[in-house]
């Protein structure tokens, strides 16, 4: 993970973030399903009954790390991924890359039926990943050694609904895997689309894949959902 690419990805955000002004709040979106989304998850400003506490978790990951930009988000970014599930209520919530855990906190605390977060090659310290297990359960934090075992493990699921790509860099073996997997109403949600160049040229792949429906670019996110009876199409939203 290439942390010393961490200023020059947030100056150049601000300048991209003035570019796509026009886009905010759902402004040229007509689709019904594109313009809900836009309304009322991702611009959607009611103080949730988890947020408090959650960020009480928040406070307290930030002290215990100094890579705060790549192990714990920014906390609208964090409250969106709790909105997008609590919005579709999916029954299986799967984060790839648990970092701090802090992400991991608000997908479990919306509304997932079953959520795993898989690990592979932890580069956290002893009390990181003490501060880990404070927030979740070994059924929960599932640790690998090597990503193929992570692979192996997705296939054997039996859907996804909504999978987290929490990891700042392409990571196409998952992507085939959880596509094996999806159905009709699943959600992918990428990280860091804007990190680093190799992170814009998979997002750019991924919204062409033919068997994705319509995509947000948000900028710190990318959403992909798989509903193909919707016309496929890509939205930009100043997130």
């Amino acid at each position: 993970m290439n942390y010393s690419s961490i200023p020059l990805y947030k100056c150049t955000k601000a300048l991209v973030w003035c570019k796509r002004f026009r886009h905010r709040c759902g402004y040229g979106v007509h689709s019904p399903f594109a313009f809900n989304l836009v309304t009322r998850v991702i611009f959607e400003k009611w103080p949730y009954y988890a947020f408090k506490e959650l960020e009480e978790v928040r406070k307290n990951a930030r002290r215990i790390t100094n890579l705060s930009y790549l192990l714990v988000h920014p906390e609208r970014v964090d409250q969106l991924l709790f909105r997008l599930v609590n919005y579709f209520s999916p029954q299986t919530v799967v984060e790839l890359g648990t970092q701090m855990g802090v992400s991991s906190n608000y997908l479990k605390r919306a509304k997932a039926t079953t959520f795993l977060s898989f690990d592979w090659e932890s580069a956290l310290n002893a009390s990181q990943s003490r501060f880990v297990t404070s927030l979740l359960s070994s059924e929960e934090w599932i640790q690998y050694e090597k990503k193929e075992q992570v692979t192996a493990h997705l296939l054997a699921l039996k859907s996804l609904d909504f999978v987290y790509f929490n990891t700042f860099m392409p990571e196409p073996d998952f992507f085939e895997a959880c596509c094996q997997q999806s159905n009709a109403k699943t959600l992918f949600v990428i990280q860091g689309i804007y990190h680093t160049p190799a992170m814009q040229e998979w997002w750019k792949r991924l919204v062409a894949d033919e068997r994705v429906g319509i995509t947000f670019d948000l900028y710190d996110v990318g959403l992909l959902f798989f509903d193909r009876e919707k016309k496929k199409q890509h939205y930009k939203v100043n997130f």
